[in-house]
């Protein structure tokens, strides 16, 4: 399951993001919470969340912040969305800006943007 939530309004964007990592951890009360940035970006990082699972925990709750806007990491996220959206995993796309063809890939796949 993907969410995407992009705009000028970085504090509302990142208060949603609460509001979503804690109703998402509520339903699944085992879920484990992270949050990658640029500056922690490592590719196999993301293949491990989207087949991952913990041995307690019923699902990953990933935020991917900033990821899709830089140039090292755009390409790897793009090109998973399909398993991201398969995966029994929760995926939050956090951005400031977004071209309006990435937004386009993002809404064929997302649950929500």
């Amino acid at each position: 399951m993907i969410y995407v939530l992009y705009g000028n309004d970085f504090e509302k964007s990142r208060a949603k993001v609460r509001e979503i990592v804690a109703s998402q951890i509520k339903k699944n009360r085992d879920a484990s919470y992270f949050r990658i940035t640029t500056e922690g970006w490592n590719p196999d990082s993301l293949e491990e969340f989207i087949g991952g699972r913990g041995l307690f925990q019923n699902k990953f709750i990933v935020v991917l912040d900033g990821l899709v806007g830089s140039k090292e990491s755009a390409d790897v996220v793009l090109g998973a969305l399909v398993r991201l959206q398969e995966s029994e995993n929760i995926f939050i796309i956090l951005e400031e800006k977004l071209a309006k063809e990435v937004v386009k890939k993002l809404e064929k796949r997302a649950e929500k943007v």
